[in-house]
């Protein structure tokens, strides 16, 4: 019951005090739902015994974004191919961000997913792409060679000539990958 209220709380994005919200609102309603039933008084206790404090919840809600992240690392590196799509942008700080969005099959599904948000310090070069990129992947054993397609926008970080994302990868992998450009630019 825990990891319900807290996937309830996480979906909606509210704060992990919610759970007690929550509770308060299954008791509440219990007491009319269920006010003819034999076992009123068992399905009251055990609303009582849940536990939803906010300590509790952020902790279910933390082992969920874990077990997410560890079955998207195993699909990662279980997959036989798969293709990336970054982006670079700066946030309302004035932070450069890369957001990397992987796509790849797990066996009869395909999943779309972003794999990570990687804040660039100072420049924004082909180089500083790269050494992020290749950092998150190297730190969660996922092998590059397998990408065959690269999508970005059409700045010179990304696909310049000689010193962009997309030629140093090209480099760094030993192999051509299909470059696209994103259609949102």
């Amino acid at each position: 019951m825990q990891l319900q209220i807290a996937q309830c709380v996480a979906s909606k994005a509210k704060p992990f005090t919610d759970g007690e919200f929550a509770k308060e609102t299954f008791l509440s309603s219990a007491e009319i739902l269920f006010s003819d039933l034999p076992n009123k008084e068992t399905i009251l206790s055990r609303i009582r015994e849940i536990s939803a404090s906010p300590r509790s919840i952020k902790r279910r809600i933390t082992d969920m974004a874990e077990n997410v992240t560890v079955k998207q690392t195993t699909g990662l590196q279980q997959a036989v191919v798969l293709s990336v799509a970054l982006d670079e942008s700066v946030d309302v700080n004035d932070m450069a961000r890369l957001a990397i969005v992987a796509r790849y099959c797990d066996n009869d599904r395909i999943y779309e997913e972003l794999c990570c948000l990687i804040p660039l310090g100072g420049t924004v070069k082909g180089v500083d792409i790269i050494t992020a990129f290749l950092s998150y992947f190297e730190n969660q054993n996922i092998n590059i060679n397998k990408i065959f397609c690269v999508t970005t926008d059409a700045t010179p970080a990304m696909v310049g000539k000689n010193r962009g994302f997309v030629k140093l990868l090209q480099d760094h992998i030993g192999h051509q990958v299909l470059s696209l450009h994103c259609i949102i630019h």
